[in-house]
């Protein structure tokens, strides 16, 4: 670990403990591309990266690519990002240019930053199958409304509570195509996904739900 890197965080978070953590990222748009640079940042050294999408004109406004990026697979484009703007040096990303489905799931950390409830069930039910998941944050946006839940995979009760109450029975709202995402709200998210891995490398209590609408700025918190 480049140990310079970190000097101004070193008394938020454990940085060894960060270190020994990987995440697997499905979904590399709008929230997945900036949440990786922010914990490519804040020390996170090992990634798996999902996602069949290339990078077109109307991602620029909302997600973090460049023009050059333009007609490259999301996932290359956000390792070519990590890997010049991550604070350490040792990284281990692993590029997946699909559509997740049925695939395994060998990492401790899964964040879930996809479309509709049939992907965010198929996630679970991989990620309760695995033997390496221990923790799964799902985000969730329309607009200027989001909501970022997250589940201990290993406490039967969560992942049920989540299940019945976030999964089941439940239907993907389709929004207006020109309001799914604004960049401050895509940015509010990533920082909360960072600060919940944060919170969870230190053992710190974690939201189980945190939701906020900016038109109004109502906002709904739950441990």
């Amino acid at each position: 670990m480049n140990i310079d890197a970190f000097l101004g965080q070193l008394d938020i978070i454990d940085m060894e403990k960060l270190q020994e953590k990987d995440i697997t990222i499905i979904g590399c748009g709008a929230v997945g591309s900036f949440s990786a640079l922010v914990l490519a940042k804040m020390g996170i050294n090992k990634f798996t990266l999902w996602d069949g999408d290339t990078v077109e004109e109307h991602n620029l406004s909302n997600q973090f690519f460049e023009r050059n990026s333009l007609e490259l697979n999301k996932v290359n484009a956000t390792e070519v990002n990590i890997r010049c703007f991550g604070s350490e040096t040792n990284l281990n990303i692993y590029v997946m240019p699909f559509m997740f489905k049925n695939s395994p799931l060998r990492s401790e950390i899964i964040l879930a930053s996809v479309d509709t409830i049939e992907a965010r069930a198929n996630i679970l039910k991989r990620a309760l199958k695995s033997r390496k998941a221990k923790l799964l944050i799902d985000t969730r946006m329309q607009g200027e409304d989001f909501t970022v839940l997250t589940v201990n995979l290993q406490n039967q009760e969560e992942t049920e509570s989540y299940y019945q109450n976030y999964i089941k029975d439940v239907e993907t709202v389709e929004g207006q195509c020109s309001a799914k995402s604004i960049i401050f709200n895509v940015l509010m998210i990533s920082s909360l996904v960072a600060d919940i891995i944060k919170k969870y490398v230190n053992d710190e209590p974690y939201p189980q739900i945190i939701g906020f609408n900016f038109k109004t700025y109502q906002q709904v918190i739950g441990w």
